[in-house]
């Protein structure tokens, strides 16, 4: 059965304020050719499709025109809600959704799986794990208890429910988890929510089943889980969604039968089909070098000034006049302006 696993999506975020409609509907536009060429049978997109709990117009229409165009080549899609979705958006357009052969998820429950033949007659179990918010699982008077015992509660919670997952799974079939989550030990891109990468939000690796694969999403950076007994991944973001995101980016395909395992994986880049991101410091002495070296740059720069410069202003309207790539620039701070944050016992009785 061949499979692609992707996540983190985010349709509809702009960057410095520049819509990326056109990069996200190139992407997409690569990822459905390839689904197509290769008879990929299912999609596994494991959460933070959207930006926004309300996405925008543009942002629906991309998704449900390729969701439609997936349909139309009798391709299955399971996706999940991550905290940058709605999920009682997407438990509400399940119904809807699976008229197409999209199954989604947007809150966990005892349903959370979905259990269906594939195209040479195997059976498939797929269990769903939305992202699930500390406030859903955790009881008012486990707060009261010591941190690292509150902490752990969440983890033993996402622990009870890979192993009711794990009841359900196939006996002869191929079993695969999707889930919108922070492992322990992950390695963050920095870019994605810092609230919900704390220590109480980490489950450990080896929580995780005995899966033929678990599909990974929440991190923005392509990473295999060490630590885990099962095969698992996240595949990052589809094209990097801000300037700290410098690594590779892409999807996962793979290909699995049942009882034996993974024949075939491979980490698909989609280098070629967004604009790059570059951020520049800069010296005054590095501003001719610059404009000159990145004249041709295709995609967008962000720049920062050191603070010792004589006239910033003309600086920054030359930078502009000559460079439109350039969407945000900031000059550094000096040592001599900066604040010393006070901590919360200064601030609060």
């Amino acid at each position: 059965m061949k499979i692609v696993h992707t996540a983190d999506w985010h349709l509809g975020k702009t960057l410095y304020g520049r819509e990326r409609t056109e990069e996200e509907r190139v992407v997409l536009e690569f990822l459905k050719d390839f689904i197509k060429e290769n008879d990929v049978e299912l999609l596994l997109i494991a959460g933070d499709i959207f930006d926004k709990f309300i996405p925008s117009s543009r942002a629906e229409e991309l998704l449900f025109n390729f969701l439609a165009e997936l349909h139309s080549i009798n391709v299955k899609v399971v996706m999940v809600a991550g905290n940058h979705d709605s999920g009682m958006r997407f438990s509400g357009i399940s119904k809807m959704l699976e008229i197409a052969n999209v199954y989604s998820f947007g809150k966990a429950t005892k349903s959370s799986f979905l259990m269906f033949k594939n195209r040479k007659g195997e059976e498939v179990f797929i269990g769903a794990i939305p992202f699930i918010r500390e406030s859903e699982v955790l009881k008012i008077e486990e707060y009261n208890l010591r941190e690292h015992e509150t902490k752990s509660k969440y983890a033993d919670r996402m622990d009870a429910f890979f192993r009711y997952l794990e009841s359900k799974f196939s006996k002869n079939g191929i079993n695969l988890i999707i889930a919108h989550l922070l492992i322990g030990g992950a390695e963050i891109s920095g870019t994605e929510h810092k609230f919900y990468l704390a220590n109480s939000y980490a489950v450990p690796p080896l929580s995780f089943p005995y899966a033929n694969y678990i599909a990974l999403g929440h991190i923005h950076r392509y990473q295999k889980i060490e630590e885990s007994p099962a095969p698992a991944f996240y595949p990052g973001s589809l094209f990097p969604l801000d300037f700290g995101e410098t690594f590779e980016k892409g999807f996962i395909f793979l290909e699995i039968e049942p009882g034996l395992p993974i024949s075939k994986f491979e980490f698909i880049k989609t280098e070629p089909y967004y604009k790059k991101l570059a951020a520049i410091k800069l010296s005054e002495n590095d501003i001719p070098i610059f404009l000159d070296k990145y004249k041709d740059f295709p995609g967008y720069l962000k720049v920062t000034l050191e603070s010792q410069m004589i006239d910033t202003r003309s600086t920054i309207d030359k930078i502009k006049k000559n460079l439109p790539q350039v969407i945000a620039i900031q000059v550094e701070k000096s040592n001599s302006t900066k604040k010393e944050r006070l901590s919360m016992d200064d601030i609060l009785d």
